[in-house]
């Protein structure tokens, strides 16, 4: 039977003491819906717009699983594999889904470098931002027209570069934060944070994606940061339905997310509960300064017939975790000067791009240099070749970009004649 005023006043205690039992069990009854209320883990909906490093492991399906019991978190994903908030804001899907309700909070993560493509020694690098900060404006004013707070999820370098590529991740997303009126949660730092107190196994094998243990300290910075939940006594496991790696489609399978050891689960929340409570002004990242990229030696006064024949070496032109290639150059002589051609071929895994070739019509040759140009590289990026000669063979570097940069690949080679 419902407990109602009217049930009580017609108990047999009601009926004994008249208007005063009844007055103090309708007292008693606002007392414990009040305590009811108070008991009742509140709603907050969460829309992430993103890409494959809030996909993968679904992050926001354990991050309802963290909140549980203190926070309901009802969530709403549109990521896409490499997806930047400009191809997000271009195609439409992302503004069509903040509008189809009043989310809560809205929040943004953008392509791990910004929508630049740049490798130097096969390290990603980030040296531009206004890319981000376009479209993060986009998408903010939206959400706030919508009645939504919006935060900027600041992602993590590649396991392979350094702490540079992290200031500069953290300044793009904190200025954007600040300047939009945004909430910074950095996951970033706290991946940082994590690895200095020993937790090693954040990246997947790829040295980029998250791993579950990854995903997990993800979803403690959300639940910190936006939900106020104090990290202490988590739920270790979630379970949920996987999302399709290459595209982030969801699977419609049901698995286990993460399912960590009991005291790597403790370990990770009371590390994140300690660099999260202290949270450092958004002032205080700053720009770091731009790549530096390493000059070639002075080179020996080239003499021409020394350069004909056929040298080997290898260069990192692609990214770091497929490993070096294999780089050979040819040259032969051509009216008053020298051709050939350059041969690039990749030594990792069976299904790396094959050989590249690349035909040199004339060697550009000065006194101590030479060069030469590829006027067709990726993405439109035009290549600039420059070789000198060492005691000890030729030493290059080689560069593609675009006129805006976006593209931009440069590495540093050495050959060996033979």
């Amino acid at each position: 039977m419902a407990v109602t005023a009217k049930n009580l006043a017609a108990s047999g205690d009601g009926m004994r003491f008249g208007k005063f039992n009844t007055a103090r069990s309708i007292g008693l009854i606002f007392i414990l819906l009040i305590s009811a209320q108070c008991n009742e883990a509140k709603t907050v909906s969460i829309l992430f717009i993103g890409n494959s490093l809030t996909y993968v492991n679904n992050m926001p399906a354990i991050l309802k699983t963290i909140a549980k019991g203190k926070v309901n978190v009802e969530t709403g994903l549109v990521a896409k594999g490499l997806a930047t908030l400009a191809n997000h804001w271009q195609t439409g899907k992302a503004l069509e889904m903040l509008k189809s309700r009043k989310w809560d909070w809205v929040v943004l993560q953008d392509q791990s470098s910004f929508g630049q493509a740049f490798l130097y020694e096969g390290i990603q690098r980030v040296d531009l931002y206004d890319e981000l900060w376009t479209n993060a404006k986009l998408f903010a004013d939206e959400a706030k027209r919508n009645g939504s707070k919006v935060a900027l999820l600041g992602t993590w370098r590649m396991q392979d570069s350094d702490a540079r590529e992290q200031a500069a991740l953290d300044y793009g997303y904190a200025k954007a934060a600040k300047d939009l009126g945004c909430l910074f949660i950095p996951v970033g730092d706290t991946w940082q944070a994590e690895e200095d107190a020993g937790l090693k196994d954040l990246y997947m094998n790829d040295r980029h994606h998250p791993s579950p243990l990854g995903s997990y300290v993800a979803a403690l910075c959300v639940a910190r940061t936006l939900l106020g939940i104090p990290l202490k006594d988590l739920p270790r496991e979630a379970k949920g339905e996987v999302m399709e790696f290459m595209d982030g489609s969801p699977s419609g399978r049901e698995e286990t997310l993460v399912s960590l050891d009991q005291d790597v689960a403790a370990k990770a929340q009371q590390v994140a509960e300690r660099f999260l409570s202290q949270p450092a002004s958004l002032d205080s990242y700053k720009k770091p300064n731009p790549v530096a990229i390493k000059p070639l030696p002075k080179g020996l006064p080239i003499e021409v017939p020394k350069l004909v024949g056929t040298w080997v070496g290898s260069i990192q032109l692609g990214p770091a975790f497929l490993g070096p290639s294999t780089m050979r150059l040819e040259l032969h002589p051509k009216d008053k000067g020298l051709a050939g051609k350059i041969t690039v071929t990749p030594t990792a895994p069976p299904n790396s791009p094959s050989d590249v070739e690349l035909s040199i019509t004339s060697l550009d040759i000065q006194a101590d240099s030479c060069s030469f140009k590829d006027p067709q590289g990726p993405n439109g990026a035009v290549g600039t070749y420059r070789i000198v000669m060492t005691k000890s063979g030729l030493e290059g570097m080689v560069e593609y970009k675009t006129p805006d940069q976006y593209t931009r690949l440069v590495a540093s080679f050495r050959l060996n004649k033979v």
